[in-house]
């Protein structure tokens, strides 16, 4: 027969206790996994107060060719942030050149929930454009570049994830400040003169702007900008 073992939750949350805890330590590990799930991810109870407080907007800025992970990353864990009771809740907005889908470097394509253009002016909380191979060519982009600094200057802070730092600063928004991006594009990074770069850092906070390295660092990036 196979062993049977008791499935022990990871993370110690209210969502988890009052969802999946009690049958967690009674079934079998593998036994009804899709429902098990399912019921890890549900949202709040009924007896949950309600946010009277506005939603804090994150606008996630990505370009044809974009790296998946530097804007899937980030944006689980903001949404398990409200999954998990943060208050005010986050509103993730997606950006593109033109407010259609953009394809990343694995195929897969995301969908568009505004063009860039319409950035201008919003009340953006978090401003994270993602990199990936297609920055460079999207670099190139003046009215995109144009449509970044108009949004920055509405944003709370404003962040990039990996080689999006080459982005922000194309538009000059890195110019006297700190910032860091993947390794392999420190070089392009420091060629624009007027940013420093700090090439061993995770992310780098420097007054409102805070660039993260590669990938997975704009997950931790996510997790301190909180």
């Amino acid at each position: 027969r196979r062993p049977r073992h008791q499935c022990h939750l990871a993370v110690q949350s209210k969502l988890h206790r009052r969802t999946v805890a009690n049958r967690a330590r009674s079934r079998p590990c593998g036994v009804d996994r899709q429902r098990f799930v399912i019921a890890a991810t549900a949202g709040r109870d009924d007896d949950d107060p309600v946010s009277t407080h506005p939603p804090r907007t994150v606008a996630l800025v990505a370009v044809e060719d974009h790296q998946l992970l530097d804007l899937a990353g980030p944006a689980d864990v903001f949404s398990t942030a409200g999954l998990l009771g943060a208050d005010p809740p986050y509103d993730l907005q997606i950006a593109s050149p033109g407010g259609v889908a953009v394809r990343s470097f694995s195929g897969i394509v995301v969908g568009a929930d505004l063009d860039t253009a319409a950035l201008a002016g919003r009340d953006i909380d978090t401003l994270m454009v993602v990199g990936g191979l297609g920055v460079r060519a999207a670099a190139r982009d003046e009215a995109l570049l144009a449509d970044l600094r108009a949004a920055a200057g509405s944003a709370r802070r404003t962040t990039s994830v990996c080689s999006g730092a080459l982005l922000l600063a194309a538009a000059g928004l890195l110019d006297g400040y700190r910032a860091t991006t993947h390794w392999a594009a420190c070089a392009e990074l420091s060629a624009h003169g007027g940013v420093t770069v700090d090439e061993d850092r995770i992310y780098v906070e420097d007054r409102h702007r805070w660039p993260s390295a590669g990938g997975t660092a704009g997950i931790d990036l996510a997790h301190a900008l909180g």
